[in-house]
């Protein structure tokens, strides 16, 4: 096969690399990172067949193997491994896209799983750091939507089907910040959500760049100019999840994680009931009691604030 013989870290290799992964529209620092981890796993190869060796005669057992010196000689966390991990997978799809290769060099291969039950879980900031970091390196073309939709699940706590209805003048922009308001099906206000100013700064940016065709009301929309449907950002949270090698993670996470915030701040269950839009407290409940020790403690210390107010 042509090239196959070639160094690893040949620099006409990676220019190669390069140019396919500027040809995907991603952002210049997610295209210097792939490069970076890239080079990491061919010096780590090389070493391990001592010689020559080349990208296009690895194997997910090469990859697997690389993997456990991450995880058992570097003691990397499964999420620095995942971040690791797409890099390798990005070459193998370009040498299958540029016919390089007949097969993909890794199929079959997994990202690691960190061990964490999937109800209730909540993401920790430096998992949140992650997923922003992912956003921010995807698409340049969508990363100013994209950003926003997340940062007002992270930081405003709205469901998908709220913010998928969400209508360009339910923003409002002041001095201080913004809010948005959140609608019942027959158009009546439901709540309104202060949002914090980095979240109002991502809705701002993106409107700048929004493009909609007339009488398109709808904030979010997909790249055909209409309106964003609700499977489109379940699947934007997986991929993004993914690529920040998070493993599982839903919208409900992120209100979970929301969630985890406000009752941090206030320690009082009604506030956090508001911020998400519940009725009930029993729904807000099982948002928090993977917080503390069990549901009575919830309700004692929520109580307890509601008495000191009075």
């Amino acid at each position: 096969m042509a090239g196959s013989s070639a160094e690893i870290n040949d620099p006409e290799w990676l220019a190669q690399f390069e140019r396919y992964l500027l040809a995907c529209d991603l952002a210049p620092v997610t295209v210097a990172n792939y490069l970076t981890d890239l080079q990491a796993f061919a010096r780590w190869r090389r070493q391990r067949v001592q010689g020559q060796a080349s990208l296009l005669s690895i194997n997910p057992a090469d990859v697997r193997d690389y993997c456990a010196y991450l995880q058992t000689t570097q003691h990397l966390s499964p999420v620095t491994i995942n971040r690791r991990l797409q890099a390798i997978r990005k070459f193998a799809k370009f040498a299958l896209t540029t016919g390089l290769t007949e097969t993909n060099l890794t199929a079959g291969l997994k990202l690691l799983r960190e061990e964490r039950a999937s109800w209730g879980r909540m993401l920790s900031p430096d998992e949140v750091a992650h997923l922003i970091e992912a956003v921010q390196n995807g698409r340049r073309s969508l990363v100013k939507r994209d950003l926003a939709i997340f940062l007002l699940i992270l930081h405003a706590g709205l469901k998908v089907s709220e913010l998928v209805n969400l209508r360009v003048t339910d923003f409002e922009p002041s001095e201080r910040g913004g809010a948005i308001t959140i609608r019942r099906h027959d158009g009546r206000s439901k709540r309104v959500v202060v949002l914090s100013s980095e979240a109002c700064l991502a809705l701002q940016a993106y409107l700048q760049v929004r493009l909609a065709p007339p009488m398109v009301e709808h904030l979010f929309l997909s790249q055909k100019g209409t309106p964003i449907s609700a499977r489109s950002v379940q699947r934007l949270i997986r991929e993004y999840a993914a690529a920040a090698g998070l493993g599982e993670v839903s919208a409900s996470t992120l209100r979970r994680t929301y969630a985890q915030t406000v009752w941090e701040k206030t320690g009082d269950l009604s506030q956090v009931a508001s911020a998400l839009g519940h009725t009930r407290l029993k729904s807000t409940i099982r948002y928090i009691t993977s917080l503390l020790e069990d549901t009575s403690e919830v309700k004692e210390k929520s109580s307890a604030n509601v008495s000191q107010r009075r």
